[in-house]
């Protein structure tokens, strides 16, 4: 993981997703678009390293473990209801979360309505340094 990596923010995301996000949570959500890959499943596992997200986070209060559990629960509590033509469809963000003790890891699986819509992004979009945000 490195601070170069380039986020996309869709407009459509903005107008769709009703919640306050702290951070933490917003550069956890960048941080996992960045790791998507179109060949990837919807299974994938998604492997984020604590020290190096606590190192994303240069002005805020340092991350420790425990509250790295408390965000991610909190990303699961959010839903995002995502329209197309005239359906739209309610998911969360993260679908679950495996915490082996002694890695300094947390593995995550993404919502796969969420990450296919994010791999076939339309219309505008902005691109920022995921450090910077």
């Amino acid at each position: 993981m490195c601070k170069n990596y380039l986020s996309i923010e869709s407009e459509y995301f903005k107008v769709f997703s009703s919640y306050d996000f702290t951070i933490e949570e917003q550069k956890l959500i960048l941080l996992l678009a960045n790791m998507l890959k179109k060949t990837d499943k919807d299974s994938k596992i998604y492997k984020v390293n604590i020290c190096e997200f606590m190192k994303l986070l240069e002005n805020q209060p340092k991350v420790k473990y425990t509250k790295m559990q408390d965000i991610i629960r909190q990303l699961m509590k959010k839903s995002i209801d995502i329209q197309e033509g005239d359906s739209i469809t309610e998911t969360k963000w993260i679908n679950g979360a495996i915490y082996k003790e002694g890695t300094g890891c947390v593995e995550l699986v993404l919502s796969p309505y969420l990450k296919t819509y994010m791999l076939n992004l339309k219309g505008k979009y902005t691109n920022e340094q995921l450090g910077s945000i």
